[in-house]
């Protein structure tokens, strides 16, 4: 679960709510707060509840995601937002999912219809979708949705083959950046790589975020697609694909 600033969330009670699923579940689950460089005291505010925090320098959603899944140690990776917009109940649908379908990653799916949300927000959705159908060709309605489920297996193989947010090279970040191009460029280099992606319909009820601004957050996803589909019209990772696959053969007498 990434984190800025949600100090005042997690007093208020939004990581208890979670914790309490947790303890409900037949299985383990492991809560992973990842602390984004926060300005406040998030970190300390969640080591009283969740069970691991991690703590990284401000670098975006991304940066925080990548941090979280590299960290966790169980088979599977659930990926959910502090505000959950989607809440934590909804995680049994995507591991049915996984259960019956044998994909490797449930996304969360809020289809293109969210009367819950303004009507700019409702825009930038059809928007999104719309260069996304045309730059990427991903056949995804919702590659944002915050809520997802996958192998991590999978997922640290895709985190492995990125070039746009490869955690080696880092990705600039903004204050509260919201990286969606992240969510784009895994289910890309998935596909590439082999892996299936499931959409599931889960419930959804938009949070309002005074710290995130429409238009700057419209733009970055806009420019982060045609990046993407720059790259991915290239083949790029295609290409480091097999750089990485040659460079770990092993030669003979070695």
């Amino acid at each position: 679960m990434p984190a800025y600033n949600e100090e005042q969330g997690i007093r208020d009670g939004l990581l208890a709510k979670i914790v309490f699923w947790k303890e409900a579940q037949p299985f383990l689950v492991e809560l992973i707060v990842v602390d984004d460089g926060s300005e406040d005291a998030t970190a300390q505010a969640a080591e009283g509840v969740a069970g691991r925090v991690i703590r990284i320098e401000h670098g975006g959603k991304a940066a925080a995601l990548t941090a979280g899944i590299r960290g966790a140690t169980g088979n599977l990776v659930l990926l959910t937002d502090m505000d959950q917009a989607t809440p934590i109940d909804e995680a049994g649908k995507l591991l049915q999912a996984i259960a019956q379908t044998q994909c490797d990653i449930a996304l969360g799916s809020r289809g293109l219809v969210r009367p819950a949300s303004s009507l700019m927000r409702r825009a930038m959705s059809i928007g999104h979708w719309g260069f996304r159908k045309l730059l990427v060709r991903l056949p995804i309605v919702d590659t944002q949705c915050g809520f997802k489920l996958a192998k991590r297996s999978a997922l640290l193989d895709i985190l492995d083959h990125l070039i746009f947010y490869s955690s080696s090279k880092g990705h600039r970040a903004t204050r509260n950046a919201v990286n969606s191009g992240f969510d784009v460029e895994v289910l890309v280099v998935a596909r590439l790589l082999g892996y299936t992606a499931c959409e599931v319909p889960v419930s959804w009820h938009h949070q309002h975020n005074t710290r995130l601004s429409p238009l700057h957050e419209a733009v970055e996803g806009i420019l982060d697609l045609a990046r993407i589909g720059s790259k991915n019209y290239r083949k790029e990772w295609k290409r480091a694909q097999k750089t990485t696959t040659a460079n770990s053969t092993v030669q003979p007498g070695t």
